[in-house]
Parts: C-alpha cells; structure tokens; sequence
C-alpha cells in the first residue's frame, strides 16, 4: 500500500471532498483511496468490477456504485461528497449515481489514509485491508466538491487545475515515489509495492495483500467489522441485531501512536474509555446474516446491561444499565 500519515490539511471534518484517481484493477475487488474506519471515513473502491464510493458519517455508510465494471482497464474515478448533504461517482468524466447522505464527516479520523488498501478499519462493508490488485495513478483528494465541468475537464486533461478546488494531497508517481505536490506535504510512504509504467507517466503497481482471515479452517460466507463493542446480540429470523458502547478508535493505529510517543492519543483513549462506561450511549445495529450488510436501527441513550436484549412476538427487548427495559417493534397503538 501507499501510507499517508495524518495532519491537519487533510482533516475531512465538516467539509465538501472530492478523491480523484486513474485505476486499471487486475482483479475486481480492492481499495484504490481509503481515509477512516467503521465510525468515519470516505474510500474510492472496487467491489464486483464496478467502482464505487463510500461514506462513513456517525457510523453510518452510505454507497454509490457504478452500474459498469472497470476491470481489466484504466478508468477516471472521482468520488464527491458535496455540502448540501449529495455523494456522488463519476466514471470517466460522467456522473455514474448519486444519492444523499445523513451527515458530513464530523470526527478526524484516526486511521491514516491508504492508497491501494484499508488496512486499519474497514470504511465500508468489505474486509480489511481488502487490498487492491493493479496499477494506480493520479491521486488527488480535494476538500472541495469538483463539478461535473471540473471532472471533465480533469478526465480530458490529467495536467490541468482546478482554480477553485482546494488540493489536499496529490501523488503524481512520476519520480517512482509518492511525494505530495499540493504544497501540504502530505508524502506517502511505499509499502510492499514497486513503481510501474503509469496511465501518464509512472504509477504504482498493487499486488493485493492476504486477508487477516487467510490460514483460517472456517470458510467464511462473509466478514463483517461493525462500528461497536458488542455488549449483547440476538438472532432474529436472518437478522443479527446487535448493541454496545461504539467503537471510537482503532487498536493498532494507537498502539502506533503510543509507540510513537504522541500525547494526542491519550485524548482519544481517554474518550474511548468515557464511551465504554456510557458516556456517548449506545448504537443498536442489524446484520443481515445473509449478505453481512449492516445499518443503524436506534441510537440508545443508555448502554444494555450485559447479553440483556431478547426478541419474541416481532419485538426487540432491551435491559439497559439505567434500570429500565426498551421495547421496540411491533403495531403501534
């Protein structure tokens, strides 16, 4: 992968984005751009062949996805949240889908931003590091929503600028490296991966990573990371409903940190640890145990007391740590 640490420049919290990038996959799944984990973040991916980006806003994803596959071929992907609330893809200069999202980003994430893989928290509903097999060139992440008219223009013309655009981070791979040209000095750091001839110029060539489940006797039909420390589940029918304090920070990423010696991550495990005694409540999740998709049901004020939900007759109980019980579900009356 292509690790880019974290600063304050390419902090996505409550603004408009855009992330740019020329990808030829030689398989059909892999992250190409990836910034967060399970509760924030945005990724630029390839999942089935089609290309698709992804939000992760307050633990909630949001997805748009081309209807074409691109593998096996180069193709110009932009990913755009916009202001008002519209993430939208572009495949080579025209817009493949759009859809409305809850929120903007609202918390820097933690994890740094990966090009190539998503190697510390998965941001959509894939496996990390889901690692990306291929050549990738020209990435650009904006914090600034591109227009139709900016796209085109980028897709005919890989040298032109955006005037109005506010360049975050921009790795031309030219020089065999990923030096950030944006003047942020955002540079990225090769890891495992070795320079190749480039859509325009050089690129880096990917060649996927093994899974955290490769080795393992069980066959997964799919894996799933969910933005909470599970506290109590229950199996309904094909839904898998579960619910816990939420999962703010990611383990490895900090255990970096503190080797590191940066005073900031005792903050967020501070705030970590506020949310495991109840500080931030709960949110209850379903599973589908079919296909691994995950959503957001209820956001709980109070924490279920352990393996303290049960469901019966079409309802959902829930026994909290404030001493009363939830019920939900069922005809209203």
């Amino acid at each position: 992968m292509v690790r880019v640490e974290n600063s304050k420049s390419i902090d996505p919290t409550g603004t408009a984005l855009a992330v740019e990038a020329w990808a030829q996959a030689g398989k059909a799944n892999g992250v190409i751009v990836a910034r967060g984990g399970p509760a924030d973040g945005y990724a630029l991916i390839i999942k089935g062949g089609k290309p698709q980006f992804i939000l992760r806003a307050k633990s909630q994803m949001t997805a748009v996805t081309g209807a074409d596959s691109i593998a096996g071929e180069w193709a110009h992907l932009v990913g755009v949240l916009t202001s008002d609330k519209e993430l939208k893809l572009y495949v080579n200069g025209k817009l493949a889908g759009s859809r409305k999202v809850p929120d903007l980003i609202r918390t820097d994430p933690v994890q740094s931003m990966e090009i190539g893989a998503d190697d510390l928290g998965a941001v959509g509903n894939y496996t990390s590091p889901y690692g990306f097999t291929g050549l990738i060139d020209e990435v650009r992440v904006y914090h600034t929503a591109l227009s139709a008219e900016d796209v085109t223009k980028r897709f005919e013309d890989p040298k032109a600028t955006i005037e109005t655009a506010k360049l975050v981070f921009a790795a031309s791979f030219d020089n065999d490296d990923a030096q950030d040209s944006s003047g942020n000095e955002n540079h990225g750091k090769l890891v495992g991966v070795k320079p190749d001839a480039g859509k325009y110029g050089r690129a880096i060539r990917f060649t996927g990573r093994r899974s955290r489940t490769t080795g393992s006797f069980v066959k997964f039909d799919w894996s799933q990371d969910v933005p909470l420390y599970v506290r109590a589940m229950v199996l309904a029918d094909k839904s898998l409903f579960v619910c816990g304090p939420p999962d703010l920070i990611d383990d490895e990423v900090s255990l970096e940190k503190i080797m590191a010696r940066d005073t900031k991550v005792q903050e967020q495990l501070a705030e970590q640890d506020a949310a495991l005694l109840g500080s931030q409540g709960a949110p209850l999740m379903i599973v589908s145990t079919e296909s691994g998709e995950a959503r957001l049901v209820k956001q709980l004020k109070h924490l279920p007391v352990w393996d303290g939900m049960v469901a019966g007759n079409g309802k959902l109980f829930i026994a909290t740590t404030a001493g009363t019980v939830i019920c939900l579900g069922g005809e209203k009356k």
